[in-house]
């Protein structure tokens, strides 16, 4: 493998590296397979071409492209972050490239495995998958907090920004990501919203502070997606329907969706205590039960309040440390009895639901919480804000 961390070349034609296929691209850059010429060595190579503009302006812009790969090689401890193995600039014409070499080769990203598990009827295919994603919470999460520990807010966590490769999956495409200094509160003023606003968080759409909360409701956005592919077949387009634009805009259809989740949940509960053993249910009460506590947990309207990555790392500790992956239960942080949990959850029992779950979702359905602030007290038995 490569030693040279940054190489110049004319043009790109003289850079060792045959291109095999596209990997898809967007507006930060097109994405490829290639090959490093006399090896069996294979990389995704992102190549993002530099506009013809000023000589000033075309060094801003390669600057920030090599702060993207500086702060994905500064977290490639991380076994669910992308590593950046060597970038390299072609000089040549008016377009000068960038690029950077990327491990590992996905399969697709979190988004598009999202449809296609969207997709499946109940049955051992989906029951396979199931099982094949069950770590991919617990491991994000700690990659999140992974991050933040280490004072980069990525600031553009959605499913298309997760790679899956087999049973693994990857936070990738830092290009708005952004260091912070230790021993702040992380958080930046955001004059326009940076990111994908589907997922971006409240204060990011109201050109608040921003700061490691943000990822943190991000990527909660993802744990809903992730619960409702897990938990009911084809919904996935009907919850992006119901929330409609962003997220973020929508409290309460979001809590609406929460809770027909725990209705979901509910019911297979029921299901299997009362009728004939059914493996879907099992597979998902075993490995899907907390998705969409994780996601209530993340999607806090009030920033301040809102879990953050380290306590949201406890929280699935101490919950299950099997939900994790083997690397990522080494050093996994159990409660601290000084500080107890951010949240703890009353009992399915406790709760009344809906006999059919689709109710959850009529218009007319109640009760049905009012708030982010009226859900806690009817979901929670408690939470660190009430001490």
């Amino acid at each position: 493998m490569q030693t040279e961390i940054h190489s110049v070349y004319e043009r790109q034609a003289d850079a060792p590296y045959d291109t095999l296929e596209s990997l898809g691209g967007g507006s930060s850059g097109i994405v490829d397979r290639v090959k490093l010429r006399g090896s069996n060595e294979y990389y995704a190579r992102k190549s993002i071409r530099i506009p013809p503009a000023g000589r000033t302006q075309r060094d801003q812009r390669i600057t920030k492209i090599k702060e993207e790969a500086r702060i994905i090689r500064r977290l490639r401890n991380n076994p669910h972050i992308v590593e950046v193995v060597s970038t390299y600039e072609t000089r040549a014409g008016f377009n000068p490239t960038f690029c950077i070499l990327l491990l590992p080769i996905a399969d697709c990203d979190l988004g598009s495995m999202l449809e296609h598990v969207d997709q499946m009827v109940e049955g051992e295919e989906k029951r396979s998958v199931i099982r094949t994603m069950k770590h991919w919470a617990a491991c994000l999460a700690r990659a999140t907090d992974y991050m933040h520990y280490n004072c980069v807010k990525h600031k553009d966590i959605k499913p298309s920004n997760i790679l899956v490769r087999g049973d693994e999956i990857y936070i990738t495409d830092f290009g708005i990501a952004k260091d912070f200094l230790p021993d702040t509160d992380s958080a930046s003023t955001a004059w326009q919203a940076e990111g994908t606003r589907r997922y971006c968080p409240p204060e990011v759409l109201n050109q608040g502070r921003r700061g490691r909360a943000s990822d943190v409701y991000s990527l909660g956005c993802c744990f809903l997606e992730l619960a409702t592919v897990t938990i009911t077949c084809g919904k996935l387009a009907l919850l992006k329907q119901v929330v409609g634009q962003t997220y973020a805009e929508s409290e309460q259809r979001v809590l609406r969706w929460i809770y027909f989740l725990f209705s979901e949940l509910a019911f297979r509960s029921f299901r299997r205590h009362t009728t004939s053993n059914n493996p879907d249910d099992d597979v998902v009460l075993q490995h899907a039960v907390l998705l969409p506590a994780l996601a209530f947990t993340m999607m806090d309207s009030t920033a301040s309040k809102r879990i953050t990555a380290r306590q949201l790392v406890t929280l699935i500790s101490v919950w299950d440390k099997e939900l994790y992956c083997n690397s990522c239960r080494v050093g996994a942080p159990g409660e601290d009895p000084t500080l107890g949990l951010h949240s703890k959850f009353k009992s399915r029992k406790d709760l009344d639901y809906p006999q059919n779950p689709m109710d959850a979702l009529k218009p007319d359905f109640s009760p049905l919480p009012e708030s982010w602030e009226d859900a806690k007290m009817k979901w929670l038995k408690d939470h660190m804000w009430w001490h």
